[in-house]
C-alpha cells in the first residue's frame, strides 16, 4: 500500500482527506503543518497531498515555500494539491469564506 504525506495548512477539511485516505488504503496517513515540514526528503513516500489556503486571492507563501524546497522530490511521485478560500476578492466572498 502507499505511503502518503498530507502538507497541512492548518484546515479543518485536511482531517476529513486523512481519514478518507486511511480508510481507502488502510495505511496511516502521515500529516505535517506547511511551515513546520523537516523531512530531510519525500523519499519514504509515494504520494503527497498539499492543503494550502488562499489568503487576500493569494495562494499561502508556505505552500509556495514547500513545492521550492521539495521540487526535485516532487517531480519523481503522485502530487495532488488542493486549495480553499474565496472565490473572488469582493467583499461578500471575503465574509462568506470565513
Amino acid at each position: 500500500m502507499p505511503r502518503i504525506a498530507i502538507i497541512d495548512n492548518y484546515d479543518s477539511f485536511t482531517y476529513n482527506l486523512v481519514h478518507y485516505l486511511e480508510e481507502l488504503t488502510n495505511e496511516q496517513v502521515d500529516v505535517f503543518f506547511n511551515d513546520q515540514v523537516q523531512l530531510a526528503s519525500l523519499e519514504h513516500y509515494d504520494a503527497v497531498v498539499l492543503g494550502a489556503a488562499i489568503y487576500n486571492a493569494r495562494w499561502h507563501p508556505d505552500a509556495h515555500q514547500f513545492l521550492s524546497r521539495y521540487q526535485a522530490s516532487l517531480s519523481q511521485r503522485p502530487v495532488a494539491i488542493f486549495a480553499l478560500g474565496p472565490l473572488s476578492t469582493s467583499k461578500v466572498a471575503m465574509q462568506n469564506s470565513r
